[in-house]
């Protein structure tokens, strides 16, 4: 009874190890506050993002407050970025770099804050020397770079997964733009044993799409194979969107696909014709069967080495039992 006590305490420490080591994952956040100072050339009625009304060839600045609560110093990094829209169909600032948005916006690679301590950091905004309609879109990213005391005992640097992104627009007045939307072709892709129609969109106009909805309708001949809506999607400003659906695995033949997009700003109607041949589909079937998601991977892996340990551990309690009764 004693060694069965036992047993049931070291799996009660597997339980809370693992759980233990989740909620410490999910408890990591940034170690600063970021607060933006309001500038005096704020287009009305918006906040906790830059939105500017500048004229041609405008100098100014604007200002973000960096705290830093904790009791060591911390060193933040700072990139910017042009406004782009990512494969969810989201507005992303963060990872597009462009040489002319690099012109318009400059700021400091880094900054090091003192422990219990707060700095401005300025970012400077230069302006085209010529007018331009809509808006030029872009982002100011904030993240922690690594230290001594986050290096690893190989020395290897540690990867900060953690960062806060400040929106940061520019215009030159608030006139109406027209809205031009158009599509570059359509393909076939695999990608993670599934397949998938992959629609270009280009937004052509220097305005933000918001609220879009795109409706995907499959035809074979005359007959409806498959359809997919997705909502609430967002397009930046003279950015392409790569809109995918799942079709799975399409029967060789031929087919017609029509797509309708609806945002804030109208609405626009594609038609495209896709052939899938009988290669095409036999390879498909075959990703689908034989590839596994990284995830179901990882989580086959980690199930299989806690049974393993647990039969260790009954085998090892069986094996002494065992012993006991001999003597």
């Amino acid at each position: 009874m004693h060694k069965l006590k036992w047993f049931q305490v070291v799996i009660a420490l597997i339980i809370g190890v693992v759980f233990s080591a989740s909620e410490k994952m999910s408890a990591n956040e940034l170690s600063f506050g970021v607060q933006i100072e309001t500038s005096e050339y704020q287009r009305h009625a918006t906040a906790g993002y830059f939105d500017l009304i500048l004229v041609p060839g405008q100098k100014t600045q604007v200002r973000v407050q960096l705290t830093n609560p904790t009791d060591r110093r911390v060193k933040v990094g700072v990139r910017t970025a042009t406004a782009t829209t990512n494969a969810n169909g989201v507005v992303d600032y963060e990872t597009s770099q462009n040489e002319k948005w690099a012109r318009l916006v400059q700021v400091a690679d880094a900054v090091t804050l003192q422990p219990k301590s707060s700095q401005f950091v300025s970012i400077a905004i230069e302006m085209p020397g010529t007018a331009f309609p809509g808006v030029k879109a872009g982002g100011l990213t904030f993240y922690e770079l690594a230290n001594d005391s986050q290096r690893n005992p190989a020395g290897m640097q540690i990867k900060q997964e953690y960062s806060y992104t400040v929106a940061l627009l520019v215009r030159n007045n608030e006139k109406h733009v027209a809205a031009h939307m158009r599509e570059d072709g359509m393909t076939l892709k695999r990608r993670d044993g599934q397949t998938d129609l992959v629609l270009r969109l280009r937004n052509q106009s220097p305005i933000f799409h918001q609220g879009m909805t795109i409706q995907t309708h499959i035809y074979r001949g005359k007959q409806l194979v498959m359809s997919e809506t997705r909502h609430d999607l967002q397009f930046a400003p003279s950015s392409r969107y790569d809109h995918r659906t799942s079709v799975g695995q399409l029967q060789p033949g031929r087919y017609r696909v029509e797509t309708q997009v609806t945002t804030d700003k109208g609405r626009w109607t594609f038609t495209n014709r896709i052939r899938v041949d009988a290669m095409a589909a036999i390879t498909s079937q075959k990703d689908a069967v034989n590839h596994w998601p990284i995830w179901l991977k990882l989580a086959l892996v980690i199930i299989g080495g806690l049974l393993a340990f647990i039969g260790w551990l009954l085998w090892l309690l069986i094996r002494r039992q065992k012993q006991t009764k001999q003597r």
